[in-house]
């Protein structure tokens, strides 16, 4: 049957609603088979949601022609309870963690690559919407922004990324730093030039430590007793690292507040993961990587 955009709006349609697959069973008919053959291997279907992701006002379009798509993710309930630290706030870019309130319970839940999905819109709102599994606050945007690093993350130089492999270990060691993990919100360089160069030209770099926003007199004083001597070792042990690079020239190393990295920053710098040295390989989902920048931490209401 045929829903007006006022139907859809009341029937709870919106981006980052929930539909249960133990109540619309037939939309495993129009996901891709490999994704089909893992959501049935799960043992209790209410444990799995699509959930759709484009937003509001082309979901519940009238138009099908101008608008035939429906972005989703497919999430299923974390096997760890608690879910896996590895794949908490964004660190890793092909699987995350997340946790969402189930009948006022907050549970952790899953979501990856082989997950991200497309399906016919107008088959998809025909589903019904389960209404007792809510977000977190931030935790809609944190999974918008963990999807759309994925397309926007930037592509360092490979001769960039080559230097730096000499220092892998200590940057690992750098990168699993617990402050940095779960109180900074990322690592990002400027580096000049920005572009394939030969090996025996030099590069220069500006470093930025990302830490979130304090918001009140309490959080800045806790910052500056718990964090900050722990941050300005960061930064030192940052600096010592790329000053061992040859051919690498370190202008500064610092630190800003996220509500301070303005338009300006974003286009100077970039975020930098060990991502860059190690997808290749293939080593990439052991590794332990800094929280995303706009919100990396989730709270409940």
């Amino acid at each position: 049957m045929e829903q007006s955009r006022t139907d859809l709006i009341n029937a709870g349609w919106e981006r980052g609603a929930f539909v249960c697959l133990s109540q619309n069973e037939g939309l495993l008919e129009y996901i891709p088979s490999e994704l089909k053959e893992f959501l049935v291997s799960i043992e209790d279907a209410n444990d799995i949601y699509f959930v759709p992701v484009l937003y509001d006002c082309a979901l519940i379009s009238d138009d099908f022609i101008q608008e035939p798509w429906v972005n989703l993710i497919v999430c299923w309930k974390c096997e760890k309870i608690g879910g896996d630290g590895n794949f908490k706030f964004c660190k890793n870019p092909r699987k995350y963690h997340f946790p969402l309130e189930v009948n006022g319970q907050p549970i952790f839940f899953e979501t990856n690559a082989l997950s991200i999905v497309h399906m016919r819109r107008d088959v998809f709102l025909q589903s019904s919407i389960n209404l007792d599994v809510k977000w977190p606050v931030f935790g809609l945007e944190t999974m918008l922004n963990w999807l759309t690093e994925r397309i926007r993350q930037p592509v360092f130089p490979d001769e960039w990324n080559e230097r730096l492999k000499s220092k892998k270990k200590l940057l690992e060691r750098f990168y699993s730093d617990q402050t940095l993990v779960e109180k900074c919100a990322g690592v990002f360089f400027r580096i000049t030039p920005f572009s394939q160069i030969d090996k025996t030209e030099r590069y220069s770099v500006s470093a930025l430590i990302v830490t979130p926003a304090i918001e009140n007199g309490a959080e800045h004083r806790k910052f500056n007793r718990e964090i900050k001597p722990k941050l300005d070792e960061l930064k030192e042990q940052l600096r010592q690292i790329l000053q061992g690079i040859e051919n690498v020239d370190v202008e500064t190393v610092s630190d800003l507040q996220e509500d301070q990295f303005t338009r300006k920053e974003e286009r100077l710098y970039k975020r930098y993961q060990l991502e860059f040295m190690t997808y290749k390989s293939g080593e990439v989902d052991n590794l332990t990587l800094p929280a995303d920048l706009q919100f990396p931490f989730v709270q409940y209401k």
